[in-house]
């Protein structure tokens, strides 16, 4: 009864204690102090002239005993954590709330000891560290060209983490993963890089890898990219159509490409030759050549007319077939009339022997 007087009366191991006098406090309790320890029974207790008489004993000991444990040192995600023993270190049994330590997370766990063991609950907090990956300047993943630069694996991260490659080496002809595993001790995990390796294309164009033009005829521009797509510039820049020569292509940089070349042959114009020459005279009627498709140095085409007409003077052309470095020919035929001799005496004439020699008056013998 909060703010009554009690009267308590009880035993000290056996031995009768006065009635004494205790004001109730606001939830009606009373403290006894200054107690030994022992066994305490047979209490009476009159409050408002009531007695209740309370025979259970209470038992104190001296002093209260607290549960003592080894410290637990941090240890690292994922690995076996310590078991919480059932007796402390001063001999107290007891239970742990939580019963088993959680290696993922930090956290704290409660010993209650059992009852009749004077001993007090105590709390234990556990640290658990979290792995943390291994970090490089290369990052996790890398695409390079068949042979390019290939960053050399180092044995401490740049999070400060020391450890093995597995492989050791780079390779930088075969696309690969590397498995870099931290020494033991340290609260990290495995990190792995992968390399992948592309192959070097070589470019390629509609013109090959060499052609042939005549002399003078319009050469093909050089593109900046190539059929399959790899852009790039060339050197000389553009075809000389006089002299041969070789043109290289040299792939822009970050493209997975080789350098490639291209030769130019440039054959010199070669003129058709014909046995009849350029031109010729005839008499009209008179036996004109065969125009041949083939020169005498091998060149083949066709002729404008085809057939030689000797009755007319004219022009006839020879046009070369495509693909020869050459050009068009002109022979030309003219025709001579056929002239009948005169003379001043006409067609006929008498004379006295003996004969003479007689010219023709138009000079014809």
């Amino acid at each position: 009864i909060p703010g009554a007087t009690y009267q308590i009366a009880y035993t000290d191991n056996g031995s009768p204690v006065a009635s004494a006098s205790f004001i109730g406090n606001g939830s009606g309790q009373v403290t006894l102090s200054g107690l030994n320890a022992g066994l305490y029974a047979n209490f009476s207790l009159l409050v408002n002239g009531c007695t209740t008489n309370l025979n259970t004993g209470v038992i104190l000991s001296n002093p209260i005993f607290i549960p003592t444990f080894s410290s637990v040192a941090p240890f690292c995600a994922g690995t076996t954590p310590p078991t919480l023993p059932g007796i402390s270190n001063n001999g107290l049994a007891g239970t742990w709330s939580p019963a088993v330590v959680d290696n993922t997370t930090s956290g704290t766990y409660t010993f209650t000891p059992a009852n009749g063991t004077c001993g007090i609950p105590v709390t234990v907090n556990i640290t658990v560290i979290p792995n943390e990956t291994p970090t490089f300047s290369f990052g996790t993943s890398q695409t390079i060209c068949d042979g390019g630069s290939v960053p050399v694996l180092p044995g401490i991260s740049a999070n400060g983490y020391t450890g093995t490659w597995s492989p050791a080496v780079v390779d930088n002809t075969t696309s690969g993963t590397y498995t870099f595993t931290p020494d033991a001790g340290q609260c990290a995990t495995t990190a792995t890089f992968t390399v992948t390796v592309n192959p070097n294309i070589t470019p390629t164009f509609l013109f090959g890898s060499g052609i042939s033009i005549c002399a003078g005829d319009t050469p093909p521009t050089l593109p900046g990219t190539s059929t399959n797509g790899i852009n790039g510039t060339w050197s000389p820049a553009s075809i000389d159509n006089t002299t041969s020569g070789t043109y290289t292509f040299t792939p822009t940089a970050g493209q997975c490409a080789t350098p490639t070349s291209m030769t130019v042959t440039v054959d010199p114009i070669v003129p058709p030759v014909f046995s009849f020459g350029n031109s010729q005279n005839i008499c009209i009627g008179g036996t004109v050549p065969v125009l041949p498709n083939t020169s005498d140095n091998g060149i083949n085409g066709t002729w404008s007319p085809a057939v030689v007409d000797n009755t007319t003077s004219g022009t006839y052309t020879f046009t070369p077939g495509a693909g020869q470095c050459t050009t068009p020919f002109v022979f030309s035929v003219t025709i001579d009339p056929n002239i009948t001799p005169t003379f001043s005496f006409g067609t006929s004439l008498t004379i006295c022997a003996p004969m003479f020699s007689i010219a023709s008056s138009n000079s014809i013998s």
